[in-house]
């Protein structure tokens, strides 16, 4: 399967689906937009950039998925058909930035761990390493992330975490 390909093709899980978002398939889903803006609360993006904040309607919510699927591949991330989270991976060179993000409802369930564990081999020979940013705070993220084999690149108030995937470790 070419690389392309493999990005697109839906990755399941045991009690997860997700699938890369295109703003074409934005006419097949007017639903969506009023589970994004359920998804983006003031809570779950308290520590996320400014361009997650404020999608209050379903309007904005399109133009909020149009404009992170141009910058990210960007994933929506179902359970039982409901949109939960999302995954964005942001590439940049050789590796990319990951960013991610539940519903407040699906917190504390192992779900993130899940998603992500059945995502990242899909960038396993495309990538070389995958950052992640997380606040100093954010002790669930940083246990997620080194339970994922990320190695911690710096302190402060915002933590950067690198998985390295290519196979010389580099």
């Amino acid at each position: 399967m070419n690389e392309r390909a493999q990005r697109d093709s839906p990755v399941t899980t045991q009690r997860l689906s997700l699938t890369r978002w295109s703003s074409a398939d934005a006419p097949a889903q007017p639903e969506l937009f009023e589970q994004v803006v359920t998804v983006l609360q003031p809570e779950v993006v308290a520590e996320l950039p400014p361009t997650f904040h404020g999608v209050t309607s379903p309007e904005q919510a399109r133009q909020w998925l149009a404009q992170q699927s141009q910058q990210s591949d960007l994933y929506l991330v179902r359970q039982e058909g409901r949109l939960i989270g999302f995954v964005l991976l942001h590439r940049q060179g050789d590796g990319g930035h990951l960013g991610y993000l539940l519903a407040k409802s699906a917190w504390g369930q192992g779900l993130a761990f899940e998603m992500l564990q059945g995502l990242l081999p899909h960038y396993q020979g495309q990538l070389r390493w995958i950052e992640a940013g997380v606040a100093e705070d954010n002790l669930a993220s940083i246990r997620l992330l080194q339970r994922l084999g990320f190695d911690r690149l710096s302190d402060g108030a915002m933590q950067r975490y690198r998985l390295n995937l290519a196979e010389d470790g580099r």
